[in-house]
């Protein structure tokens, strides 16, 4: 027997593939029902941002969509399953649930848990993609239902490419619009390439009722480019200013509890990034009450480092490992965790197993970007939507949906480049074909330098060993006073400690993960058992 501890939270529906308990980010979107009793096949067919529990005569199905819109936990209680789309409603409804300190040891170094596990002993997660079947006489079984590897690639001139993937976009939003039904759409509005393009897609439909805005502390360059990117393409700019002792204050109320409770997802850090921004404009009445927000998420980009990128460097899956664990476990300075710590080598090496099972360098950098995105995409990066859940907003991910995710994955290998160097210039395009003008972008003041010198002091300080530590002082510098202000969101912690935290290689994320898992992130606050 499965119970579904937070069922209010699902639409209950009776379709031909069973009884479907449903989770849609807008939600009067239906899932789309025909005649079918396969599961992968039912879940190819749907379109949006959703997760589903399906129980029908094969047993109880847990569906997520390929990016885990919706988590879905579950966990054996006595004979029942318990089943629910947060952490919270679980743990109240297990109370002798406890902390599993081998996943809280990993979590400290990535922000999230590896592969199915939770921060909650006995307690698994669906992971991005999957279906989990809990059969009636026991077992548990799964299936893959959108991958993240293709071998089917389309080798095609990369300017064809970039005309359908256009093409395929302009359906996905414009199917959005249509589902809107003339709803406020809310973008959060970077300097960068994502979101300008996300307003030349709503330009091109003639999409009603948007409006953009930007957050940060005041005369930010950030904020400069976003207001000339929303004038430029003809849509209103709100700008939040964020003052980092107001957010401090605001961060320590008690009602942030309730927040952060809603926005973990059992087994990823709560993403606050919007938080203070999001509350403020929904405080001030400045949004739509029903607005749905369109940050811009995308399967684009989710390539790093130069060794994975190169085919005609060789590595091994030990050497992969290394290259997976220095770029998702170095939140505390110690990126090597991933190779020494048998927990989470071992489910390292099992994903490279199932995604690169013949080695084949050439396609390293799709393995990095599977890995990027079941991971840190899916389970942290995704959960961001928590915040406008929590708000009473709805939201989309267009350019993360089925038909554009598998067009980007299975796209020409040139494409697949870690600065993203064609789809920036069609970015670039389709904004300038509205704006009529190409604005520079918003990044770091390291990366406005001049390559060449930054080439020499660069390998210079890795020549002597000392590139890293370099990296973590700029970092420490940046985050001790970021545009964003979240230096401002450690609690009771004060600057000097933050400070040393910081300047021995600590990541502000780090910090904030080993203050979530002491329940010390919001002063006399619990999340976790």
């Amino acid at each position: 027997m499965a119970l579904i501890v937070d069922r209010n939270e699902w639409r209950e529906l009776s379709l031909h593939i069973g009884r479907v308990y449903w989770r849609s980010s807008i939600p009067h979107r239906d899932p789309i029902d025909f005649s079918t009793s396969n599961i992968a096949d039912w879940a190819r067919a749907q379109r949006g941002n959703w997760s589903a529990v399906i129980d029908n005569d094969e047993g109880i199905h847990l569906v997520v969509d390929a990016i885990r819109s919706f988590p879905i936990l579950y966990t054996r209680s006595t004979s029942d399953w318990l089943i629910s789309s947060s952490a919270n409603p679980l743990l109240e409804a297990v109370p002798e649930c406890s902390l599993d300190q081998k996943a809280a040891a990993e979590f400290r170094h990535s922000g999230f848990v590896l592969g199915t596990d939770t921060l909650i002993r006995d307690v698994r997660t669906v992971t991005a993609g999957q279906a989990i079947t809990l059969h009636h006489n026991g077992d548990v079984t799964g299936q893959t239902h959108s991958p993240f590897i293709f071998d089917d690639r389309i080798e095609v001139p990369i300017p064809e490419f970039f005309e359908n993937f256009h093409r395929t976009l302009l359906d996905t939003f414009g199917r959005l619009i249509d589902d809107a039904c003339g709803r406020q759409l809310l973008i959060p509005l970077s300097g960068g390439a994502d979101s300008r393009l996300i307003l030349a897609l709503l330009r091109e439909l003639d999409a009603p009722n948007v409006l953009t805005f930007t957050y940060g502390v005041p005369n930010s360059r950030e904020a400069s480019i976003s207001r000339q990117v929303a004038a430029g393409i003809d849509f209103p700019w709100l700008f939040v200013p964020i003052n980092p002792s107001t957010m401090a204050k605001r961060w320590k109320q008690p009602k942030t509890a309730s927040f952060l409770q809603s926005a973990w997802s059992g087994n990823a850090l709560p993403h606050i990034q919007d938080w203070f921004a999001i509350t403020e404009l929904v405080r001030t009445e400045q949004i739509d009450f029903d607005a749905i927000v369109l940050p811009g998420h995308t399967v684009v980009g989710n390539q790093h480092d130069a060794q994975a990128i190169d085919p005609h460097v060789s590595l091994d899956y030990r050497g992969m490992t290394r290259l997976l664990s220095r770029h998702h476990l170095s939140l505390q300075g110690h990126p090597e965790i991933g190779e020494l710590s048998a927990y989470s080598r071992t489910k390292i090496v099992d994903f490279l197993r199932a995604h690169w099972p013949n080695a084949d360098p050439e396609m390293k950098p799709h393995v990095v970007a599977a890995f990027n995105i079941a991971e840190r995409q899916a389970k942290y990066i995704s959960n961001s939507v928590r915040t406008y859940e929590h708000c009473g907003l709805s939201w989309a991910l267009p350019m993360e949906e089925l038909p554009v995710w598998e067009l980007w994955l299975r796209g020409p290998s040139p494409i697949h480049d870690e600065a993203r160097t064609h789809y920036v210039r069609y970015a670039n395009e389709q904004y300038a074909k509205w704006s009529g003008d190409s604005l520079g972008y918003f990044d770091a003041p390291a990366q406005r330098l001049p390559s060449g010198p930054v080439h020499l002091v660069r390998t210079a300080l890795q020549s002597i060993g000392a590139l890293d530590w370099a990296n973590a002082m700029y970092r420490a510098t940046v985050e001790l006073k970021h545009p964003m202000g979240y230096e401002a969101l450690v609690g009771d912690m004060s600057r000097p400690a933050l400070a040393r935290r910081l300047f021995t290689g600590r990541s502000i994320l780090g910090v904030y993960a080993d203050l979530f898992l002491t329940n010390s992130w919001v002063p006399s606050a619990s999340f976790l058992p």
